[in-house]
């Protein structure tokens, strides 16, 4: 008994704690995967299969080398792409405002443009590869996609921002205090209401679009905080196809365009991740360890 202890011990002393965290998340995914047997709650449903999905994508991300054994783009192809994404999301933009709105033309045109950019991630020849030019299609893709809804959108996305902003904000901006806030349970916390009024005064436009240019701005590129921590992790591919993944992903995209205090509070959830991982010393881009 003691022997095996011993080795166990030894073996968890050997490997990363992310490999280990992986492992763990996979164990616990299989686990709570026969609660489905006994509820039908969405996030009973939901939860095990998306920790079991991320944690074995994380555990072939550091244990296989992705620059080998996948199929290669033509040279032609891996450097046209890049100008289509470029063009398919200008084309995005004048095709949502000419129709004033994400219209299934937009998502079709969207679509593609999506598959051209997670095509680039896995398939194009080392040579060509460039992270930074990636980082920029799949950010200007993401951006199109938010503001493109939060500028056609007549009034706001959801129902409390209806109340923080139009009755909170717009009252700060007015009495030129935090007074109107004294009485309610964000007296304490008034960051959101701050930040849209004064990008308001600073920009000299209306509070809606002080809420879009400061918090939705902030929603928009906070997925660079979930491509920075990756690359303490896993190789560049794999950290372009986390940013990519979480920057068009459903969630996200609901919370950027549904501006209320909670989507400022996923901005700060991502940058302290980020900062608790980087905490934790781990070698950038280090994918051989063991």
């Amino acid at each position: 008994m003691a022997s095996s202890s011993g080795r166990i011990y030894g073996w968890l002393e050997s490997q990363r704690f992310d490999v280990i965290g992986a492992i763990g998340g996979l164990l616990l995914a299989v686990m709570m995967l026969p609660l489905r047997l006994i509820a039908s709650n969405l996030y009973i449903l939901g939860i095990p299969v998306m920790i079991g999905l991320a944690s074995v994508l994380y555990l072939l991300a550091v244990r296989t080398d992705h620059s080998e054994g996948l199929p290669a783009m033509p040279i032609w192809l891996g450097r046209l792409l890049p100008s289509l994404v470029l063009l398919g999301t200008a084309l995005l933009i004048v095709l949502g405002l000419w129709q004033g709105g994400r219209t299934p033309a937009f998502y079709n045109l969207a679509t593609l443009v999506g598959i051209a950019i997670f095509a680039q991630v896995f398939f194009t020849r080392e040579r060509d590869f460039v992270p930074g030019l990636l980082i920029v299609q799949i950010m200007a893709f993401a951006l199109t996609i938010r503001f493109i809804s939060l500028f056609t959108t007549p009034g706001f996305t959801g129902i409390d921002v209806w109340t923080h902003v139009p009755n909170w904000s717009a009252a700060i901006l007015e009495s030129g205090s935090l007074a109107p806030l004294a009485d309610n349970k964000y007296y304490a916390a008034p960051l959101f209401h701050l930040l849209t009024v004064s990008t308001s005064l600073l920009s000299s436009v209306s509070v809606r679009s002080g809420l879009i240019l400061s918090v939705g701005t902030a929603m928009a590129f906070s997925p660079l905080f979930v491509y920075v921590a990756a690359r303490l992790f896993v190789s560049e591919r794999w950290s372009l196809f986390a940013l990519a993944v979480f920057a068009i992903t459903a969630h996200t995209i609901e919370w950027s365009i549904h501006l209320i205090p909670t989507s400022l509070g996923l901005v700060f959830f991502l940058g302290v991740f980020y900062l608790l991982v980087r905490a934790l010393n781990v070698e950038p881009g280090d994918v051989s360890s063991s």
